[in-house]
């Protein structure tokens, strides 16, 4: 689909008698091309229900995955998915509240920037076209497994695993799993929690999320290689917490960290 968007950017001149340079506000207009697919094209390759979001779907195209777009997530208290006009009215005006900026948030100076910066910010689009509709989907990370602990352990607050699309750097490599991995997430939930204390967790691990897996050939990420190794403080706590005996004993071994770090 070719779009017709307009822009706003800040063109430099030199005024006559003048050498140095002044920018001026110039508005102007180029079109960008939105992939538009039909769903057998980008079939689902990953399909898991989200708390607040209800059923969320990752279609795969081109070694890409892309998620549908909630329309909340572009206008407060809207519902249902971002509609197609709506999209196409958002990405044609908003370009003309402020001037282009680039990448690196550096202010644009050319057409020949704007565009590029334009065709950048719009590459991650996709719009899946059926009979009856077409859906506005967005580039988004590969669904996976993480551990995730709250409180000072025994019950504190608790240990649970959730669904992401990125890495958190302040959380260990060895706290994440692929889409593949559900029954080893599990498994090793229950272990962090049963070591923290955290046996009221135990019911909410055994129930917690799972990831429907429709192409196991999209399921790329690899957590050994890619994330890190955590926050050094953070992991120290949670060691700390591993060997305390209660809450109470935690907290005040946590303090004492906290000033010895300080």
């Amino acid at each position: 689909m070719k779009i017709k968007i307009s822009y706003k950017y800040e063109k430099p001149y030199i005024p006559p008698r003048c050498r140095k340079v002044r920018y001026q506000e110039e508005t102007t207009d180029c079109v960008l091309n939105i992939p538009v697919v039909t769903p057998d094209k980008a079939p689902i390759a990953f399909r898991h229900e989200d708390v607040f979001r209800g059923t969320v779907e990752y279609r795969f195209y081109k070694g890409k995955l892309y998620r549908r777009i909630r329309w909340d997530e572009k206008l407060c208290n809207a519902k249902g998915f971002w509609p197609l006009d709506e999209f196409l009215k958002q990405i044609q005006g908003e370009n003309t509240w402020a001037c282009v900026r680039t990448a690196n948030f550096e202010m644009a100076h050319s057409e020949t920037e704007c565009i590029r910066a334009l065709r950048a910010k719009y590459r991650g689009y996709l719009l899946v076209q059926s009979d009856t509709n077409t859906e506005v989907w967005q580039r988004t990370g590969e669904p996976r497994y993480v551990i995730v602990t709250f409180g000072l352990g025994h019950n504190h607050a608790s240990t649970d695993y959730f669904i992401e699309t990125r890495y958190n750097p302040n959380i260990s490599k060895s706290r994440y799993f692929t889409a593949l991995q559900h029954d080893a997430v599990v498994k090793e939930a229950l272990r962090v929690a049963a070591r923290r204390g955290d046996t009221n967790s135990f019911q909410s691990i055994l129930s917690g999320p799972v990831i429907e897996v429709l192409i196991p050939d999209a399921v790329k990420c690899n957590p050994a290689k890619e994330a890190g190794k955590g926050n050094p403080f953070m992991g120290q706590v949670e060691a700390m917490i591993d060997g305390s005996a209660s809450a109470n004993d935690a907290a005040v071994m946590a303090i004492a960290m906290a000033l010895l770090n300080k």
